[in-house]
């Protein structure tokens, strides 16, 4: 926020806001898409590994939830500099009108369908608010190049979805039992996230931060 208000007060361009939210949602995505995705692909098996038998509606529940959430945590900045333009009204506003449409459509489906239902009228809120009238907002209101943005961010989920497709067959082929083959198979899958996201979707940017994190580390193990 101190940075986007200084950049907003300079007047800085909207390619210059556009190319700052890029840079800081890159980052956030390669968090949350594996978060996300190991929620996908190993999400059921935790579920009855810590619960048991009984319990499988609770990962369909976290995955319609927490999906939609996701697109707002990587524009989380966006919201920053309409806070530095003091725009946040429109923010506050649309979402406590989309707050009441959630309990009119969440109490509804409930009745219906239970707590899927419940979980379905949620995401359609945040679906509604978070990412249809906010990146229009985005877009119309605040100038931020937002076609741009989301297309660097399809460009970073081709080779994430290989990875995922390949990762979620081969746990439904191999069901992990117990919480040693969870924990090996969570294990290597973030490893070779990790691998990919270096090689085939970071920038050069994004490659010197790897690298400073790893010599520091190295430099502290030497001591």
């Amino acid at each position: 926020l101190p940075k986007m208000t200084k950049m907003v007060a300079k007047k800085a361009s909207s390619e210059a806001l556009t190319e700052e939210l890029i840079k800081v949602g890159r980052i956030q995505y390669y968090i949350i898409y594996l978060m996300a995705s190991g929620l996908l692909i190993f999400g059921r098996q935790f579920i009855k590994l810590w619960l048991g038998d009984g319990f499988e509606e609770a990962y369909i529940v976290a995955l319609i939830l927490i999906i939609p959430l996701c697109v707002p945590l990587i524009q989380n900045l966006g919201l920053s500099i309409m806070q530095a333009m003091n725009k946040y009204k429109f923010k506050a506003i649309s979402t406590f009108i989309m707050s009441i449409f959630n309990i009119a459509m969440s109490v509804y489906l409930a009745k219906a369908y239970g707590t899927t239902g419940a979980a379905i009228g949620t995401a359609v809120a945040l679906i509604v608010c978070n990412i249809i009238i906010m990146n229009i907002y985005y877009s119309r209101a605040i100038g931020l190049n937002i076609a741009k943005f989301w297309g660097q961010i399809i460009k970073m989920t081709i080779p994430f979805l290989i990875l995922s497709v390949i990762a979620y067959f081969a746990v439904q082929y191999f069901w992990l039992h117990n919480w040693f083959s969870f924990g090996i198979g969570a294990g290597a899958y973030g490893l070779l996230f990790s691998i990919f996201a270096y090689v085939f979707c970071s920038n050069e940017y994004e490659k010197s931060i790897i690298r400073k994190v790893l010599n520091r580390l190295m430099r502290k193990r030497r001591l």
